[in-house]
């Protein structure tokens, strides 16, 4: 239930994000608590998926690239690694954080507060993605140019999917699956939704200016910018210290665009994402709140159990304000 981003990996599964979470951070539309769902991939998977995202991780990686069995090895290693460090620090956190929500769902919201609710979110998949540099450099420094290659034709499937989810069909048709898709993260948490609501939903995504096409060349970019990174890699072997440091700027440009007109669109779509958000939230009836309290609930009484937290012991140990938006 998050709003129409414009992202094609809201769920977990899919070809963009069981790679690498980064991407989500550009395209945050939220509704507050899906951002739960763009980060951990939704609740049926919450306690069933989180143990099998390593395996997951290693299947998806040797789908793009053919990984060999030294290489698959050292991702499987890597992705324990991350989920371990993730259990460890990172969902006692979410979980505090959707505590937090509990206490605001009933009351009115606005958009700056649920921006920076995006920003607590993005700054959580940073942390994520500071974890992989180091056993991405690993695997781009042992990369073949036929992996590498396979990798583009990978990048190229995965191109026509998008197209025909984003760019397919005429105007009204692409509306309207945006349209459903958000109502359909929306009453993940709300439960059904009026037909004002859906009205509210569907003639502010015709006149938010979300533009396809824009996200459909910083994807491309971004897809250009790896593999020519890992063929210069794999051109030049530079030494591990030499990769590491590509490897870095090559997160940091998925993170922060080069390109700043992206830069103002993606922050443009973010904040009607967020004025949406709080004007769906602000529409809600008590029962609809009281129904949002206990799918968060639900949501974090899943994260306690997967850190091995009781809510008990979590109850003093809320997070700041600061830390999350307030």
């Amino acid at each position: 239930m998050t709003t129409s981003t414009g992202t094609a990996d809201g769920e977990l599964g899919s070809d963009e994000t069981e790679w690498d979470m980064t991407k989500q951070s550009f395209r945050l539309r939220i509704i507050v608590a899906s951002l739960v769902l763009l980060l951990l991939g939704g609740c049926s998977v919450v306690r069933l998926g989180y143990e099998q995202l390593p395996l997951l991780l290693q299947t998806w990686v040797d789908r793009q690239v053919d990984l060999s069995d030294t290489q698959a090895a050292a991702v499987r290693r890597a992705a324990d690694e991350l989920l371990d460090w993730h259990r460890r620090e990172q969902l006692p956190l979410v979980a505090d954080w959707l505590a937090q929500l509990q206490s605001r769902a009933l009351r009115d919201t606005d958009e700056n507060q649920l921006c920076r609710d995006a920003q607590w979110i993005r700054d959580r998949v940073s942390a994520i993605s500071g974890r992989l540099l180091a056993p991405a450099t690993d695997l781009a420094m042992s990369l073949s140019p036929p992996q590498i290659a396979r990798l583009q034709s990978s990048q190229q499937r995965s191109t026509v999917s998008w197209r025909e989810e984003w760019l397919d069909g005429n105007a009204r048709e692409r509306l309207q699956r945006r349209t459903d898709r958000t109502i359909e993260r929306a009453e993940r948490v709300y439960g059904r939704l009026s037909t004002a609501q859906r009205t509210l939903i569907a003639d502010w995504l015709a006149n938010d200016g979300f533009d396809a096409a824009a996200w459909g060349a910083e994807r491309r970019r971004r897809e250009d910018d790896m593999t020519q990174t890992l063929h210069r890699l794999a051109t030049t072997r530079p030494g591990p210290e030499q990769s590491r440091l590509a490897i870095a700027a090559l997160l940091d440009r998925w993170q922060t665009s080069p390109d700043p007109a992206w830069r103002a669109t993606s922050e443009r779509h973010l904040r009607n994402g967020c004025i949406l958000s709080a004007r769906l939230h602000n529409s809600t009836s008590p029962e609809q709140r009281e129904r949002a309290i206990r799918t968060l609930r639900g949501w974090e009484s899943d994260l306690r159990a997967l850190a091995g937290q009781s809510p008990a012991a979590a109850a003093g140990r809320a997070i700041s304000p600061g830390t999350a938006g307030g």
